[in-house]
């Protein structure tokens, strides 16, 4: 199907914000609308979302050839892109219990924009599928076999279309393919996650059967050890009420009492202890996960940070590089304070040093389009 010419939109709605926008032929953005909210549930979508897609000029909306979702999860499935008709809907619905705050959002930006524009092809974008790729060593948790097979549970990842734009972005500005490059990838958000890439392909990464696992989070944990999870359901007396601790209560919130990196970096900056205490584990976990990785690939081309807090924040960057030049990865200090909000990849390392650190503003709309519209024009039936 040839969609020169017309538009692919891009739907992505997370815990916090809607955003919708439209690419033409060749990446160019037609508009873009999006929304800023403190938590965003199932009940806000249908309403926010008819007020963005109204705000859309009609000549604009006329041209909308496909509509590509970011979906969470997408389960053993999906490790591509796939056009959503009810059995697609129902595998996305399967697997709210393994992304609680994401999949019940994304459902509902589909089910609204399928009433908005019923005759538009609509294209499931997964940011679980990019993980597809891991080995099975690292996809498998040391449990029974039989018990993981029965339940499900794999080490899933996330994050994967922020990933795959940030590859994208990275290699055209080192002028090399993907396939020559090894990279860790850092995507440091609300959620974050630390993502060994080799070849193009993920081959390790820190989140898991969950969003839940990995490096600390604004209001996640990240990694716990399993016994005390044990004890805050022994405290507790209910999953429902340690889920809820794990995910909303923890990490930076849970610490330093904000959820938001600029907020914890004030109070630090104003001596409060707690604060203080929130980015040092912050950075810690974050250098400890990227050692991981940096290991995983044999030795990193490349470190890109992304992601709101990744490519905005030059002092946590400095913070999280800082005394590596053993490991080949040093940042200019003045290029890296210069960047606070780029608009293309930007290569913060040292002259010389044999690790790139680049820094790539997250782009999940792009992304979400290329491939729905690659999809669409692979499969003229879709």
């Amino acid at each position: 199907m040839d969609l020169a010419g017309v538009i692919a939109l891009a739907v992505n709605i997370g815990s916090s914000s809607i955003k919708i926008d439209g690419f033409r032929s060749g990446g160019a953005r037609a508009f873009e609308r999006s929304l800023d909210l403190g938590r965003c549930t199932a009940a806000d979508v249908p309403g926010l979302l008819d007020d963005l897609w109204n705000a859309i000029p009609e000549a604009d909306r006329a041209d909308i050839a496909v509509i590509g979702h970011r979906v969470v999860h997408g389960g053993r499935r999906f490790d591509a892109p796939a056009l959503i008709d009810a059995d697609v809907r129902a595998e996305i619905e399967r697997c709210i219990p393994l992304a609680p705050v994401h999949n019940p959002v994304n459902l509902a930006g589909i089910d609204t924009m399928f009433r908005l524009a019923p005759d538009v092809p609509q294209v499931a974008v997964f940011d679980t599928a990019f993980h597809r790729s891991m080995p099975t060593s690292a996809r498998t948790y040391p449990l029974p076999l039989n018990l993981s097979a029965e339940l499900g549970i794999e080490r899933f990842g996330f994050h994967g279309i922020s990933i795959a734009g940030a590859i994208r972005q990275t290699t055209t500005l080192m002028k090399r393919r993907a396939s020559d490059l090894r990279l860790v990838v850092a995507h440091l958000g609300s959620g974050s996650s630390i993502t060994a890439v080799r070849d193009g392909r993920g081959v390790d990464t820190t989140m898991g059967w969950t969003p839940l696992e990995g490096v600390m989070m604004s209001t996640r944990s990240g990694d716990l050890d399993p016994a005390i999870v044990l004890a805050l359901v022994d405290h507790f007396g209910s999953t429902t009420a340690v889920t809820d601790l794990l995910e909303h209560g923890s990490g930076l919130v849970g610490v330093g009492g904000a959820a938001d990196m600029r907020e914890i970096e004030r109070l630090k900056a104003d001596g409060d202890a707690s604060a203080e205490l929130a980015w040092s584990i912050y950075v810690h976990r974050l250098r400890r996960a990227i050692g991981a990785m940096h290991a995983v690939v044999g030795g990193a081309d490349a470190l890109v940070f992304t992601g709101g807090v990744g490519e905005h924040d030059p002092h946590l960057r400095e913070a999280v590089c800082i005394g590596w030049a053993r490991l080949g990865i040093d940042v200019d200090l003045t290029r890296n304070r210069e960047v606070t909000a780029p608009s293309q990849a930007i290569d913060i390392a040292a002259v010389g040093a044999p690790v790139r650190v680049i820094v790539v503003p997250a782009d999940e709309g792009t992304e979400i389009a290329h491939q729905a519209r690659e999809l669409l024009e692979r499969d003229p039936i879709a």
